[in-house]
C-alpha cells in the first residue's frame, strides 16, 4: 500500500484513470451480481426499484470504463458538491 501511494503521488493522472476504471468494474460486478440474484425473484419486494438498480449500475459502470476522462470530471464535481454541501452544513 506504501508502494502504490508512493506511485499515486508520482503519476497523479494514471492513479485518477485507474480508480476510475476500477470504480467502473465494481458497478459492473455489482450489478451483474444483483442481477443474477434477481432472476428467479420476482416475489421480492420492489423488484422493479431493484432491477433498475441493476440497470443503472451496469451503464454507469461501461460508462465509467469507456469515457474515463469524463467520468473523472463526474466524479471530481460530484466530490466538490457534496464537500460544499458538507461545508455549509457544519
Amino acid at each position: 500500500m506504501i508502494v502504490a501511494g508512493i506511485l499515486a503521488l508520482v503519476w497523479p493522472v494514471v492513479s485518477s484513470f485507474a480508480a476510475v476504471f476500477a470504480l467502473g468494474c465494481l458497478l459492473m460486478i455489482n450489478g451483474i451480481a444483483q442481477g443474477i440474484s434477481l432472476i428467479d425473484a420476482r416475489e421480492v419486494p420492489h423488484f422493479w426499484l431493484q432491477l433498475v438498480s441493476v440497470v443503472l449500475s451496469v451503464i454507469v459502470g461501461v460508462l465509467l470504463i469507456r469515457h474515463r476522462g469524463a467520468g473523472l470530471l463526474a466524479l471530481t464535481l460530484l466530490l466538490l458538491v457534496y464537500f460544499m454541501v458538507e461545508g455549509f452544513r457544519r
